[in-house]
C-alpha cells in the first residue's frame, strides 16, 4: 500500500476513535440519555470497542506495522 494512503487512513482512524470517545463523554456528562441501562451498556461497549480498534489500527498504520 502506498505510504501516503497508509498515513491518511491512519490519521483518519485515530481522529474517528477520538471523536467517538469525545462524543460519548459529552453525552454521558450532559445526562440526556434516552436508552435503558442494558441497552446503554451494550451500546457503550460496542462504541468504545470500535474506538479502541480505530485508535490501535491508526497507530499501527502510522508506525508501518502489518
Amino acid at each position: 500500500m502506498n505510504q501516503k494512503i497508509r498515513k491518511t487512513i491512519g490519521i483518519y482512524s485515530i481522529l474517528l476513535g477520538i471523536s467517538v470517545i469525545a462524543t460519548w463523554a459529552v453525552i454521558l456528562t450532559s445526562g440526556t440519555i434516552a436508552e435503558g441501562r442494558i441497552e446503554l451498556g451494550f451500546h457503550l461497549y460496542a462504541e468504545f470497542a470500535m474506538a479502541v480498534i480505530c485508535l490501535v489500527s491508526g497507530v499501527m498504520l502510522l508506525n508501518n506495522r502489518p
